[in-house]
């Protein structure tokens, strides 16, 4: 699973919320949040600068990035349901957190 050890909208810190989507790209082995209304930010670790997409490897799986939301979203306070959610591309592994 990946690590984080803040997330930030615009700058503030912040917590994951439902409708959030994690994302996994195949084509360049990295996983990024978004959010309809806001520009998302990952700091990988305690002192790190925020980062948009954090790389995670090539192999990763659907089953990786299904339990990464349902981790994410439980993180947050939330329940850990997500839904899978078909996107454009085949290369995106998409999940967004619905409670």
């Amino acid at each position: 699973m990946f690590q984080y050890s803040r997330l930030y909208q615009e700058g503030v810190v912040t917590l994951p919320r439902v409708g959030d989507r994690l994302v996994y790209d195949e084509s360049n082995g990295t996983l990024i949040v978004q959010r309809d209304d806001a520009e998302l930010m990952f700091a990988p670790q305690e002192h790190a600068s925020p980062t948009a997409r954090l790389f995670v490897g090539k192999a990763w799986t659907r089953k990786l990035t299904r339990a990464s939301a349902e981790l994410y979203a439980r993180l947050g306070g939330l329940e850990g349901t997500v839904e899978a959610i078909e996107g454009s591309y085949s290369t995106l592994h998409v999940y967004e957190i619905v409670g």
